[in-house]
């Protein structure tokens, strides 16, 4: 008897290495086949297990099973069986090719007696899939894992953190693109409608393509126009609800010494100092005869109409002129 306690410490040293790369990888293997989540993450790098919880990996059914299909996965794994596997090391890199033999089950012909309503229930239902399993072949199932060692201990090293960073990497990027074609947007809307607002987006896209001539040449444009537009005097003399739209009479006056081509009007719609809503946007171009709708120092009369934003009772208006284009023909 002392001979075979003696003995036991030894046989224990002698078995099967839990950290080698075999082991290892056919413990993920069962794991991964048994829709053991815990179990998978368990074994992966560090930077693997980091990254599990991130997009996409969240998304992945094979590391997080639906819940409704896990009775399924845990009678799958239940006969799961590690035939065997081979490791090729080089360093702290390996790579392991895992046989396992697993069910091949057949559940057609149970699905569809559930679907059309074999007169069973549940119970009996699940009764008659575990009986698939029990009674189905074993064949044989090959995976090669990749394994690399941390800290002395092999570990899976999966896709998931390459994964996460390429997403991270795509998020970032169309969020990058999507700032940029807003910026433009602002430009494109701001010249027609609010210099202002143009102008700031350019001083970005200036910044963001410091070797784009095109974009300084539109900076200095709209630059250029800045001073004629402070020239101008936008003097609203009546302004009220008529049938549910708002109509007004303004009066814009050139005040610089360029011929317009055409201006924009900014109304912004006020109970007592309280702007309401958003503001109107109303853009006034020449007739058929004309090339320019003001001299320099001209005066003309507009009459913007539209629907008010929602709770403007009528109060106030307020006009300016926001945008301009000169006639330089």
């Amino acid at each position: 008897m002392r001979k075979i306690m003696f003995l036991l410490p030894l046989l224990v040293a002698c078995g099967p290495d839990a950290n080698a790369p075999e082991s290892v990888a056919g413990r993920f293997v069962r794991a991964q086949l048994s829709g053991d989540t815990a179990g998978m993450i368990a074994l992966a790098t560090r930077p693997d297990q980091a990254a599990a919880a991130q997009a996409p990996n969240t998304a992945d059914k094979t590391l997080y099973p639906e819940a409704s299909d896990q009775p399924l996965h845990d009678l799958y794994g239940a006969r799961v069986k590690i035939a065997g596997a081979s490791a090729q090391t080089e360093g702290d890199r390996a790579s392991v090719a895992v046989t396992a033999r697993v069910p091949d089950v057949d559940l057609s012909g149970v699905l569809m007696e559930a679907l059309f309503g074999g007169g069973s229930d549940e119970a009996a239902m699940t009764r008659k899939v575990k009986a698939q399993f029990d009674k189905a072949p074993l064949k044989d199932e090959a995976h090669t894992l990749e394994l690399v060692r941390e800290d002395g201990q092999w570990r899976v090293d999966t896709d998931w953190a390459e994964k996460a960073q390429a997403k991270r990497a795509e998020d970032q990027r169309q969020a990058r693109e999507a700032a940029l074609a807003a910026l433009q947007r602002d430009y494109r809307t701001g010249r027609e409608e609010d210099l202002v607002r143009a102008r700031l987006a350019l001083k970005k896209l200036v910044a963001t393509y410091p070797n784009d001539a095109g974009w300084k040449e539109e900076a200095a444009a709209v630059d250029a126009l800045m001073p004629v537009l402070a020239k101008f005097t936008a003097d609203v003399g009546r302004a009220g609800l008529y049938q549910g739209d708002y109509q007004a009479d303004v009066v814009v006056t050139n005040g610089s010494a360029q011929p317009i081509k055409s201006f924009t009007l900014k109304l912004t719609f006020l109970n007592g100092d309280q702007p309401v809503g958003e503001s109107e946007y109303e853009t006034y171009s020449p007739g058929w005869f004309s090339s320019r709708v003001l001299d320099p120092g001209g005066s003309a009369t507009v009459k913007p109409s539209g629907t008010p934003p929602e709770g403007w009772t009528g109060q106030a208006l307020r006009a300016q002129v926001s945008a301009t284009e000169l006639d330089l023909d």
